[in-house]
């Protein structure tokens, strides 16, 4: 990742948290909400894990794909 951005948000008891990564032309967004920060950034730490995992499982794939294919 090239930057980052945590945004907090509050609206009457809930609270929300958002999670953005970005560079090399991709962008991952994660958000998590709760009646606390905590559990809300909780969640969204645990979303933007799965989205890695997603996107890392993704790529060794297709260098698999590709060298299978050579």
């Amino acid at each position: 990742p090239v930057s980052g951005v945590a945004r907090f948000e509050e609206d009457g008891r809930m609270r929300r948290v958002e999670l953005e990564l970005s560079g090399r032309g991709l962008r991952l967004v994660a958000e998590g909400t709760g009646r606390y920060y905590g559990p809300a950034l909780t969640a969204a730490i645990a979303h933007m894990e799965a989205q890695i995992r997603r996107r890392r499982g993704a790529a060794i794939k297709k260098r698999l794909r590709r060298a299978a294919r050579t």
